[in-house]
């Protein structure tokens, strides 16, 4: 195994194996919540996307293959968002299947144009991979923010910078520069991107994430998407 494998399985399938009736459970449960009456101030939303990679934080998680992904996000006015994602996934060898990414936030105002957010990821694996839960910290600005993010399961720290910011009439523009912490070493990964709405219901974004590794499985990619939103 190559050190590029080496620190991807450290990072992202050292993790116990999914309880899939959970998830199950989860999904049947959002799915419901999506047909009640919301209030003005609540949304749901679904979406399903076609990457040509499936890239995380510079790492490629599904083995240069392109890569199908789904979503519910459901949104509260008063800061509270919830999400549920799966996406598919290739260690090559070690591991493969369905990645199951569930996010919960809640976002604090702190004055005009800023505020204080809060919230977790839990990554969960259909395969032998196991689970994690990673928690954060971020503060935004207008079109900047600041995240601290830190994974006691895999005991791992991880700084990430982000700038959106709308370029043209449609276009955005998303530049983000991450530092990650093992315990053994520090390195970083960055990614320059542009994504746009050709209508209500349909989003495509293109872009180029690196990482210091430079090597197969953290190397420098071209990637594709398009995300249909219901």
């Amino acid at each position: 195994m190559s050190d590029t494998k080496s620190h991807a399985a450290h990072h992202i399938s050292k993790r116990k194996p999914l309880g899939f009736n959970v998830v199950i459970n989860v999904l049947i449960l959002l799915a419901l919540l999506s047909t009640f009456n919301l209030k003005a101030e609540e949304t749901i939303s679904a979406s399903l996307a076609i990457e040509s990679d499936f890239l995380w934080r510079g790492f490629d998680l599904n083995n240069g293959k392109p890569s199908l992904q789904a979503g519910l996000d459901y949104e509260q006015a008063e800061g509270f968002s919830a999400s549920l994602w799966a996406y598919q996934y290739d260690f090559g060898d070690s591991d493969d299947g369905i990645l199951i990414d569930i996010y919960g936030a809640y976002t604090l105002p702190l004055f005009e144009d800023a505020s204080l957010e809060l919230g977790l990821y839990r990554y969960e694996y259909s395969g032998e991979s196991e689970a994690s839960t990673e928690y954060f910290v971020g503060l935004s600005y207008l079109f900047l923010t600041l995240r601290y993010l830190v994974d006691d399961d895999l005991g791992t720290k991880y700084l990430e910078f982000e700038f959106d910011y709308d370029i043209f009439d449609e276009w955005e523009l998303n530049l983000r520069y991450g530092i990650n912490d093992d315990g053994f070493e520090r390195y970083y990964d960055y990614l320059i991107g542009f994504n746009t709405y050709i209508n209500d219901y349909v989003n495509i974004k293109a872009g180029y994430s690196n990482h210091e590794f430079d090597e197969e499985g953290a190397q420098g990619t071209l990637f594709l998407g398009i995300t249909g939103y219901l």
